[in-house]
């Protein structure tokens, strides 16, 4: 047998357990058919006891949502009740500020990545709930400050970033984007 007949099986024989609910979620996440795995998703984070894996399922289902596309309101729902759920954890602080960045909504994406820079210090970064680590606070807020016409604000953000913290590639050439949109010259640090 293979593994997601496997995990059917396991499922079809518990359908009432989150661990079953989840692994069958994850390996129709894994295949990308993010619809297949909604619904085991949210069974996994209605029939668990465990709060952690409630949460992780609530932001795998935001991300599948925002992967589908024009399902935001689905996928903000997702955010704030994992928020809810466990408000010490960072991902769905982030996950939520890019979220309001992507609909343009500038001054909430603002706002929740501000909350985030006061509550959270240095926390490790998860691939897979699309989590870069605390600095994703900072560059949401100097995104949605450029929107927001604090221009020496989000110039100062954006090389704060270049200059002191270590970052993935994407974030890199972002930053040095829209430092270049900002000031019509190239980064020098």
């Amino acid at each position: 047998m293979n593994s997601s007949t496997d995990k059917l099986n396991n499922y079809i024989l518990n359908p009432n357990d989150p661990v079953a609910n989840y692994e069958l979620g994850m390996w129709y996440h894994h295949q990308q058919q993010y619809g297949g795995s909604l619904s085991f998703f949210l069974r996994t984070a209605e029939l668990t006891d465990d709060q952690d894996l409630a949460y992780k399922c609530l932001l795998l289902n935001a991300l599948n949502f925002r992967k589908q596309g024009k399902r935001n309101g689905s996928q903000k729902n997702q955010l704030l009740h994992a928020i809810t759920l466990l408000p010490d954890r960072p991902e769905a602080y982030f996950l939520l500020s890019r979220f309001y960045e992507e609909t343009k909504s500038w001054h909430e994406s603002y706002a929740i990545a501000s909350i985030a820079l006061q509550r959270f210090d240095d926390t490790e970064p998860s691939h897979e709930l699309d989590y870069p680590g605390r600095f994703g606070f900072m560059y949401q807020k100097a995104i949605a400050s450029w929107w927001m016409c604090k221009f020496e604000e989000s110039k100062n953000l954006f090389s704060s970033l270049l200059c002191n913290v270590p970052m993935p590639d994407e974030y890199v050439k972002s930053c040095r984007d829209n430092l270049m949109k900002i000031t019509g010259k190239a980064f020098v640090p």
